[in-house]
């Protein structure tokens, strides 16, 4: 079993790795210049079962996004030392105690996802080139099983936590990593960039199936 799942993951990284760069920078556009600083899009998507995104888009700072990863970075921290499922779920129902208005805008999503807790559980972060799955034009396929396929990053680095909530077992990714959740529900936050500068992905819910490998 534990074979398949290297061979998947292997034939996984070389499918995202033939993607056209094109295809990757289909959404850069968003990207706006003030004379300020720079402003950037974050879109944010409430994802089910049945493959339904309800989109939203917001213009941030570069500093807020920042901001949010090193706080999220600390909320990760707390998931992992986490001693039961309850104490995890205080954690993730009371985001908003983080501040930061990101995490304000997450709340007002994370509200809408129902049974987040009642499968394996996924918390993710991180960056690299990769579709971005909130698109209208992305293949169905991304929209039942999701990929994420992260490399490391100089300030803070990728990370992802899969939970199973009855046995409450955790495995945790750092830096350069694959992976998928088949009937994803939760919440999916994108923020693009143009090559060569990598996007930024977090996602946190819950899937029938989650699989993560360290690369």
């Amino acid at each position: 079993m534990e074979m398949k799942r290297k061979l998947l993951a292997i034939w996984m990284v070389l499918l995202l790795s033939v993607i056209p760069f094109s295809c990757i920078g289909a959404g850069e556009t968003n990207i706006v210049n003030t004379s300020s600083q720079d402003m950037i899009s974050l879109e944010i998507g409430v994802t089910e079962e049945d493959g339904n995104i309800e989109i939203e888009s917001f213009t941030i700072t570069e500093g807020q996004l920042e901001e949010f990863k090193e706080r999220l970075d600390q909320l990760m921290n707390e998931i992992e030392s986490a001693e039961d499922m309850q104490e995890v779920e205080n954690i993730i129902n009371n985001l908003n105690s983080k501040g930061g208005i990101i995490f304000s805008i997450i709340m007002k999503f994370i509200s809408r996802v129902k049974n987040i807790f009642n499968r394996e559980l996924l918390i993710s972060s991180g960056h690299g080139y990769k579709l971005n799955i909130l698109k209208k034009t992305s293949l169905k396929m991304h929209k039942r099983v999701i990929f994420w396929h992260y490399s490391p990053n100089k300030l803070i680095n990728s990370r992802s936590i899969i939970l199973k909530p009855l046995s409450f077992q955790m495995k945790s990714f750092r830096g350069r990593q694959f992976g998928l959740v088949s009937k994803f529900n939760g919440l999916y936050l994108f923020v693009s960039h143009r090559f060569p500068q990598k996007s930024y992905s977090f996602m946190i819910g819950s899937g029938k199936q989650i699989f993560g490998f360290q690369l």
